[in-house]
C-alpha cells in the first residue's frame, strides 16, 4: 500500500476525527478536511493537525493533493459527496 497517497475527509463530526485518528494510526496520511464553512473546517484542521482546510466539499475534492475522499457527512448526503469526488477524479 502506498502510504504517500493523499486523504481528505469530506465533513467535520465525531466520526470523521475518528476516522482521523485511525488514518493517523495506520502510518496514512490526511491531507485535507473539507467543511461547510472555513471555521468548521479550519478548527478540525488544527485539532487534528490536518494541513489543508477548505471551506466547501467542492473545493476539498478538487484539491490535487487529496487522492482518496473519506465522506463523513450524514448519511442521506453521502451520495451526492461520493459522486463529486468520483467526478473529480477520486
Amino acid at each position: 500500500m502506498d502510504n504517500k497517497l493523499g486523504w481528505g475527509v469530506i465533513g467535520t463530526g465525531r466520526i470523521a476525527g475518528l476516522q482521523v485518528r485511525d488514518l493517523l494510526e495506520s502510518g496514512l496520511n490526511p491531507v485535507a478536511v473539507g467543511s461547510r464553512t472555513a471555521q468548521t473546517a479550519e478548527k478540525f484542521a488544527a485539532e487534528h493537525g490536518i494541513l489543508r482546510a477548505h471551506p466547501s466539499y467542492g473545493e476539498l475534492v478538487n484539491d490535487p493533493e487529496v487522492d482518496i475522499v473519506y465522506v463523513a457527512t450524514p448519511h442521506p448526503l453521502h451520495m451526492e459527496n461520493a459522486l463529486a469526488a468520483i467526478e473529480a477524479g477520486k
